[in-house]
């Protein structure tokens, strides 16, 4: 087959992340983060005797996050936690542009996420390590994919409308010998999604 396309593909990512760890009265303890992220993503062409597909599109965000722990007892503790995650689309996600022109899908956002969860994990006998989670997961302009009828089988993508995942996770480890393990964890999810939203 001739050469159709040939492009050259740049990711640069940047971040910065704090951390500050709080040891509280009465076996509290509280951890704060904050992270910012700047992402640029660039395609360069090297075949323009079809045109110029070259392109570039930034993305940048600040994701907070805290945590707070309290002590039951010897091995045993209480936490939760609230956080917040950026991800940026994939280069196969960018490059399919539906609208059948060069350079990137401008259309196409990142997704946001907010997590909230909380639980008890702890230690039994030094030997059984247990948890058992609820999280709740709400998720903004979750990427998702769809096709046209005049490109059959192939995909493009676009952002849903919020999302949300609910769930309860457990986890049981025993520790039976030196170098041996066993796991055992248990996930129940609750997904609902609406449909895709027009940004047509």
């Amino acid at each position: 087959y001739p050469l159709r396309r040939q492009r050259q593909m740049c990711i640069r990512d940047r971040g910065l992340f704090l951390l500050e760890e709080l040891q509280l009265t009465g076996g509290w303890s509280a951890l704060l983060s904050l992270r910012y992220d700047r992402n640029q993503l660039e395609a360069k062409d090297r075949f323009l005797s079809n045109g110029n597909d070259s392109g570039d599109i930034q993305f940048s965000s600040f994701n907070p996050s805290i945590g707070i722990n309290y002590e039951l007892a010897n091995n045993a503790h209480l936490y939760g936690q609230f956080s917040t995650s950026f991800e940026t689309p994939a280069l196969s996600e960018l490059s399919n542009n539906p609208d059948g022109e060069g350079g990137f899908n401008a259309e196409l956002l990142p997704q946001r996420a907010q997590n909230i969860e909380f639980g008890l994990k702890g230690l039994l006998q030094g030997k059984w390590q247990y948890e058992l989670t609820y999280f709740h997961i709400r998720t903004k302009d979750e990427i998702v994919s769809f096709e046209l009828p005049f490109f059959p089988g192939r995909d493009f993508f676009r952002n849903a409308g919020e999302t949300t995942r609910d769930g309860i996770e457990t986890s049981l480890l025993y520790a039976f010998a030196k170098r041996w393990r066993l796991n055992l964890t248990y996930t129940c999810l609750l997904y609902t999604s609406p449909s895709p939203r027009d940004r047509g």
